[in-house]
């Protein structure tokens, strides 16, 4: 897995970022604020992933690297070091999940009752619908079995 790392180049009427991110939306958001342009003259070009699980959703390597870039005038790539990344990450809290099923007289699974206690992932970039993190349980309830009876209860 590759450390963060963004590549970034500010000029008068543009930035360009390249960067490992799955968060395209709020890099370049990031990106017209530290600089001032207008989010249409912010180009972001993503580049693969080594690897992100989610902690490439988050902008602040790529805040780091515009930052630099527009204080010394010229493209610029910035590469964390191993102990920076694991310093700096956003850690995930604990989770719990409770999975029960009933069997047919075949032994087939007919009831499929999942229990979720975890905090929410997104609360933080703004409200939820329905007060319901669904990213945070995605895939619970729409499992690729054909059981009759799905129970999700998410606390």
């Amino acid at each position: 897995m590759e450390p963060q790392n963004c590549t970034a180049h500010v000029r008068a009427d543009s930035c360009d970022v390249w960067a490992p991110t799955q968060n395209q939306t709020n890099t370049q958001a990031i990106a017209a604020k530290i600089t001032g342009l207008d989010p249409k003259a912010v180009f972001v070009h993503t580049t693969f992933l080594g690897g992100g699980f989610g902690r490439r959703f988050e902008t602040d390597f790529v805040a780091e690297a515009v930052e630099i870039t527009k204080a010394v005038g010229g493209p610029v790539k910035v590469t964390w070091s191993r102990e920076d990344d694991i310093q700096h990450d956003y850690y995930r809290t604990a989770s719990h999940a409770h999975f029960t099923a009933g069997l047919d007289a075949n032994g087939w699974p007919v009831v499929w009752i999942n229990r979720i206690a975890c905090p929410s992932l997104m609360a933080r970039f703004g409200p939820l619908k329905d007060n319901l993190d669904r990213r945070s349980v995605e895939i619970c309830d729409s499992i690729p079995y054909a059981i009759p009876s799905i129970l999700v209860i998410i606390r």
